[in-house]
């Protein structure tokens, strides 16, 4: 199991990557090897999740699916690759 990380704590992180394990988010932060569950104040780490990119700016809007708590969690984005 993931170690778990306190949704307010994931709000002022930036998020590297992303992905739902069992119902799970499990996220990884810039500079960090780990995946950690994040875990909303109500103590569930179920959500509903949809990601918003403009240009080099990246959002993952989650809300929790136990109370409804919304936050917004800064993605990294890489810069595209020139072909």
């Amino acid at each position: 199991m993931a170690a778990e990380i306190p949704l307010a704590e994931a709000a002022r992180s930036s998020i590297e990557s992303w992905r739902i394990v069992d119902g799970s988010l499990r996220v990884r932060l810039a500079g960090s090897d780990e995946e950690r569950a994040v875990q909303c104040v109500c103590g569930r780490c179920h959500w509903v999740v949809e990601t918003h990119v403009t240009g080099t700016r990246g959002i993952l809007a989650v809300k929790c699916h136990g109370c409804g708590r919304r936050a917004d969690l800064p993605l990294v984005i890489a810069p595209a690759v020139p072909r």
